[in-house]
């Protein structure tokens, strides 16, 4: 299996979606959910079918998607490629109720607008909101960050102004940095003029 999703509950490491090659070397694309007990070593694979769910309640399979963990038990399940090499924009929500227990909930389309494929991410707890980043958009790299709002399921894109502040804010920083540190400079060479002044008045004393 390559191009899956990872992620953990209790013992089980859950692995879902990706693609696999039979003997015949054919790529095929996997919309199931592998778990692996931690405890015992076992693996149960969990499908469509058998959680009792409609193909339109779980997400089509994929490769190089994305899932996070929002709150105990709740992940958030966003883009990837299709077997039609077709970068995906659809968000998820994905419930694990208990054990082989998973309830997907397809979020509201407003929230699919923008396709991301191969991307990373990190859950902004404090301000509800999810970072991606990296990974492939219409099947060219894309290194702009892009915002979930976790409280409105709607998209946030910096605008260049928002970035153009950030990176202002990046040169103030630095420029505050050099001041301390020359700074802290003048003040050691004080402190050694101090030092040697008085031991040269010490001298004189002596004499």
């Amino acid at each position: 299996m390559a191009g899956h999703i990872s992620f953990v509950y209790n013992q089980w490491i859950i692995s879902c979606f990706g693609y696999y090659y039979k003997q015949d070397i054919s790529l095929l694309h996997d919309n199931s959910c592998i778990w692996f007990d931690t405890n015992t070593l076992n693996t149960t694979t969990i499908v469509s079918s058998s959680s009792s769910s409609s193909s339109s309640s779980w997400p089509s399979s994929r490769k190089y998607s994305n899932i996070v963990l929002i709150d105990k038990n709740q992940y958030i399940l966003y883009g990837g490629e299709n077997e039609k090499e077709e970068i995906l924009s659809d968000v998820w929500k994905l419930y694990v109720n208990d054990t082989f227990k998973m309830r997907w909930e397809r979020v509201n389309s407003a929230s699919d607008r923008i396709k991301r494929s191969g991307h990373a991410s990190t859950l902004l707890s404090q301000e509800n909101i999810i970072l991606y980043y990296g990974g492939q958009q219409e099947k060219q790299e894309e290194t702009d960050p892009i915002y979930l709002n976790l409280s409105n399921m709607a998209w946030i894109q910096p605008n260049h102004h928002h970035l153009t502040r950030i990176a202002r804010h990046d040169v103030v920083d630095e420029e505050e940095s050099n001041k301390l540190n020359g700074g802290i400079i003048a003040a050691i060479i004080i402190g050694i003029l101090v030092i040697f002044g008085l031991f040269i008045a010490f001298l004189v004393w002596k004499k």
